[in-house]
């Protein structure tokens, strides 16, 4: 397994940070997910063969910039 932070602009609360990781968990090979609104952190454990282009794309159509 592996863990992963991605970068974001656009979490502002609580709410956000469950947006974000309820998306993220449905995707296969997510073990867990957790995000800071205040820092725009979001930690992703997972498979090492996850696909991370799909996940930030998704964060990305969800209404959340991934900052590089």
């Amino acid at each position: 397994m592996t863990k992963t932070t991605i970068h974001t602009k656009g979490m502002s609360c609580h709410h956000c940070e469950e947006r974000v990781c309820k998306a993220v968990k449905n995707q296969k090979g997510v073990h867990d997910c957790t995000a800071n609104a205040a820092t725009g952190d979001v930690v992703i454990t997972h498979d090492d063969d996850l696909d991370m282009f799909e996940i930030e794309t998704l964060i990305d159509d969800i209404g959340y910039e991934v900052v590089k």
